[in-house]
């Protein structure tokens, strides 16, 4: 196994479970492999360099971070003499070079790898000065100057086999280093550690499972970091402890991203009861359903967070998450003509309100939108805000609440929801466009302390931004490199 595909990632979580189990998993929800932890305060592997996940088990016990120095010794275990030092094959030279005028492609040979450059690709990627800036990693090479039939006058090998250099047929001399050179493939081959990560569904069984980090690990280390994004993706669903119990700390989190998505609500926005609300339903304390935020944006925020700052000490209040992912593959399984009315037929939402500022803001779109290959993307519901008006034929408007009704059902299914009280100094992220989030009714008192009894602090992520911070810090810690 490789030191990239053995390395483990690292950072504390706490389970009151029985014993120190670590288990290799592909999802949370499945077990495959073991693998030893120690008998106390242990590090917490959760996930594996390869995105897999691991599950680990501990009995009433605290796991806190540490460095192991495994690369370092990695490193000394692979340690070699001067003389088999002499004798290693160096991947990155490059043998030989061979034009091939009648495919119109160079074909470069290295020692475990033989590539396939085509003449008009290599000329546009030209890696001189003139042609690109490699302080922004940009092309200055116009496409209204470049030849399509170019192709190579002489072919050189320098720098040990570390370059090849080509003078060109419009007499243009193009530098090319091996090393970025054979990055590039043309075989489908993505190092895009985003593309590499897989989404599982999940169910009731997850409240349990949720990935959990503490929040002064996500501030001060990037693997934390990393490992909450990542779990966002996977799971779209994470939790983050420890918080501190005052406004302000999402947007400290934000930062630590890149920047909050500012919506009509403003950068951040206070979630409470406050009489006669001008926008929103979620600054009473009534009920709400389960729902995604902000449908009727035609570019919706990718990530809501939830910061628990004072929740109510009575019934109610608790908060409700299911996976659009998981409800709606059950309805696709039990109801396929349903699933299909749904992916199909435009449903209107619309919100006409005041607040950070005065909006009338509407957008049609599919309740369960697909992906070019037929999978599941997102889920757009909010009865809170679907609009009055629906624009189908009169005899199929039956049929749409049917198909609504439906994945109502399949989203409450008791396998499928989760149903908690988020704890004070707990941030709850979900993906807005796959995690429904809902809220169980609670009291309030006008009067005293009662009248403060609940606060939540919310702002949004876009998937830009995160995925941008997920690629750099993945180039820190693996060495990734850029194209």
């Amino acid at each position: 196994m490789s030191i990239r595909a053995a390395t483990l990632r690292r950072w504390s979580l706490t389970s009151p479970l029985s014993k120190f189990v670590c288990t290799r998993l592909t999802s949370p929800l499945a077990t495959t492999q073991v693998v030893v932890c120690a008998p106390s305060t242990a590090t917490a592997s959760y996930f594996l360099q390869n995105r897999n996940f691991t599950s680990v088990r501990a009995a009433n016990s605290s796991w806190s971070s540490r460095t192991t120095g495994f690369f370092t010794q990695q490193r000394r275990g692979r340690a070699t003499t001067p003389e088999a030092k002499t004798n290693e094959v160096d991947k990155r030279q490059i043998v030989s070079t061979t034009t091939n005028d009648k495919c119109k492609w160079l074909e470069v040979t290295w020692s475990d790898y033989l590539g396939r450059y085509p003449y008009v690709w290599m000329r546009d990627n030209c890696r001189c000065d003139e042609c690109y800036y490699p302080s922004c990693h940009s092309r200055s090479m116009l496409m209204a100057n470049l030849d399509l039939d170019v192709h190579p006058k002489t072919v050189e090998i320098k720098d040990d086999g570390h370059l090849v250099e080509i003078l060109w047929s419009d007499g243009h001399i193009s530098p090319y280093r091996s090393d970025w050179l054979k990055l590039q493939r043309f075989d489908k081959t993505d190092y895009d550690p985003i593309k590499k990560l897989s989404k599982f569904s999940w169910g009731s069984e997850f409240v349990n499972k949720i990935p959990t980090f503490p929040f002064d690990d996500v501030m001060t280390k990037n693997d934390a970091l990393q490992g909450w994004m990542e779990g966002l993706v996977v799971y779209g669903l994470v939790k983050i402890t420890g918080a501190p119990c005052e406004l302000g700390a999402l947007n400290k989190l934000c930062q630590k991203v890149a920047f909050e998505r500012k919506t009509f609500y403003g950068p951040v926005y206070q979630v409470q009861s406050i009489f006669e609300p001008g926008s929103s339903l979620a600054y009473t304390a009534k009920s709400l359903g389960l729902h995604t935020d902000l449908p009727y944006y035609d570019y919706r925020p990718g990530v809501q967070m939830l910061h628990c700052i004072r929740q109510v000490e009575s019934r109610g209040g608790e908060n409700q998450f299911c996976d659009g992912k998981r409800a709606a593959e059950q309805l696709q399984r039990e109801h396929p003509e349903l699933f299909d009315i749904l992916t199909k037929v435009k449903i209107d939402y619309r919100i006409i309100a005041q607040d950070y500022i005065d909006v009338h803001l509407q957008k049609a779109q599919n309740m369960i939108e697909l992906d070019e290959n037929g999978e599941f993307k997102y889920v757009a519901k909010s009865d809170i805000v679907r609009a009055p008006y629906l624009n189908v034929p009169v005899e199929d408007v039956a049929k749409v609440y049917k198909a609504m009704k439906a994945f109502e059902d399949a989203i409450y299914d008791e396998n499928n929801f989760l149903d908690f009280k988020v704890q004070k100094g707990e941030i709850m992220a979900f993906d807005n466009n796959r995690v429904l989030h809902g809220r169980r009714g609670y009291s309030v008192s006008m009067e005293g302390e009662g009248s403060k009894s609940r606060l939540l602090e919310g702002a949004y992520l876009d998937w830009d931004e995160i995925y941008s911070r997920m690629r750099l810090i993945d180039e820190e810690l693996r060495g990734t490199a850029r194209l």
